[in-house]
């Protein structure tokens, strides 16, 4: 199906919204046919799936800080989280909680990583919840000296926090956003004996379960008819496609194509839209889910509206500096490190295997419009940093 637009005058003012995110879930193991999700395809055939919609680079961090400020990142190895973290934002939750609605966020994992915890202070959430104090005898234990604040706990126990908050006596709507991690390198699933992918592809069935509980309890609850959903990937996850094993590190779909779906209260029913759409999107689209105005010093857009961009920007810094867009079916990737400039067909070499250089006009814009995107994210920060 082609492009399908809904207007925000068609969701009914002041319904809950809640905004699940999904660690290291990329497009295709969201949109796989044989996935084996339930709750997933049902919402989606109840909404409107957005197929490519990308992140401005595969990090956690990163991401939240677009999902919170619905801003794109600086070209910068550093996260915002740390970078900007006393920098007075309007934020997603803040803009909620001036409307009226509790506002919370669960975290399977911890929100000292990358210091998230002192970023999102005085930002807007009443209530914070992750592994420190969400009670649970499962949990995934990583930390070591090098990689600290990485633990999680299970789907289930973030799940049964966010059912208590849920069942909760409230006189107002709410907005809550919920990070599970057990979709997370090593893959937390049990029951599945087998390799990395098979373990990812299992915890995943495991939080389509968990959010069916969601869906459930606010059936029983009287509330589902008056709650949006929206569902998406923080970014992708890389299984040797390209040579490289989790995220970070390349531009490739791979890491940086995820899926959005959103099923909003009121009657929608299953339209794709096929726009190319990006992460700091998510922010105003979630305030129209409320009827709520956008606000104007945000970089997305409400896709609840129609419009489209040009072009999509994405980078890379972990292992070699990358940095490209999407602009219709054409990708263009330029690798710092070793000066090379591509495209690829997406129409016809949708697992980019086949690389088309550049000739030197078409490289030169390229160019060209790279640095203006950079440059443009550089000053648009300078004054706070």
């Amino acid at each position: 199906m082609g492009n399908t637009a809904l207007h925000a005058g068609q969701v009914p003012n002041g319904n809950n919204v809640i905004l699940i995110v999904l660690e290291s879930v990329g497009a295709r193991d969201i949109l796989a046919s044989d996935a084996g999700l339930r709750t997933i395809p049902e919402l989606q055939r109840h909404g409107v799936t957005f197929p490519n919609m990308y992140v401005p680079t595969a990090s956690s961090s990163r991401s939240a800080f677009a999902f919170v400020t619905g801003r794109f990142p600086l070209f910068d190895y550093r996260p915002e989280t740390d970078l900007l973290r006393d920098d007075p934002f309007v934020t997603t939750a803040s803009r909620f909680r001036q409307a009226g609605y509790a506002t919370a966020f669960f975290m399977g994992g911890e929100f000292a990583f990358a210091n998230l915890d002192a970023f999102l202070v005085g930002k807007g959430f009443d209530h914070m919840a992750d592994m420190t104090n969400i009670a649970c005898a499962t949990h995934t234990a990583l930390a070591n000296a090098r990689w600290r604040n990485v633990d999680s706990v299970s789907e289930q126990c973030m799940t049964d926090a966010l059912l208590g908050w849920l069942g909760k006596d409230r006189h107002q709507p709410f907005f809550a956003m919920i990070w599970p991690n057990d979709t997370h390198f090593p893959y937390f699933a049990p029951q599945e004996k087998a390799g990395p992918k098979a373990r990812h592809a299992a915890a995943l069935r495991e939080a389509d379960r968990q959010i069916g509980r969601i869906v459930a309890k606010l059936a029983e609850s009287g509330e589902l008819a008056c709650t949006s959903f929206v569902i998406v990937g923080d970014h992708g996850e890389a299984f040797f496609e390209h040579g490289n094993f989790s995220h970070g590190s390349t531009v490739y779909d791979d890491e940086v194509r995820v899926a959005m779906v959103l099923s909003p209260a009121g009657d929608t029913r299953g339209p794709i839209d096929n726009r190319i759409v990006t992460l700091p999107d998510v922010a105003p689209t979630l305030l129209g889910l409320a009827g709520l105005p956008g606000e104007p010093r945000w970089q997305g857009r409400n896709l609840l509206d129609s419009g489209s961009r040009q072009r999509v920007y994405f980078f890379a810094v972990l292992r070699d500096y990358m940095l490209g867009y999407r602009e219709r079916d054409t990708k263009v990737v330029l690798n710092l490190s070793n000066g090379s400039i591509v495209k690829y067909d997406l129409k016809r070499d949708p697992g980019e295997r086949n690389p088309i250089v550049l000739g030197a006009d078409e490289a030169r814009a390229a160019r060209r419009h790279i640095a203006g995107w950079v440059a443009y994210q550089q000053a648009l920060y300078k004054p706070n940093r």
